[in-house]
């Protein structure tokens, strides 16, 4: 039982190990697609206040939001 739990731990540790991967820097004038439910939607937040507009007036992205308001986690 104690091996079994050590050599958990140990599968953990390596799995969680940083592989050292440079992901690449989306350029300014990137296209983005923002996928999600009412929060990503901007549901209840002013016009241009939700977080991709936000995000979209950061960093210069096109950012295409893909949220639908009124999902929840049981719709899939």
């Amino acid at each position: 039982m104690v091996k079994r739990f050590l050599l958990g731990i140990i599968v953990v540790l390596f799995a969680s190990c940083d592989s050292g991967h440079q992901y690449k820097t989306l350029s300014p004038n990137a296209n983005v697609v923002v996928l999600g439910d009412s929060l990503t939607y901007g549901t209840g937040a002013a016009d241009g206040e939700d977080y991709v507009s936000l995000l979209s007036a950061d960093t210069g992205w096109k950012i295409t939001n893909a949220g639908v308001p009124g999902n929840t986690s049981a719709d899939g």
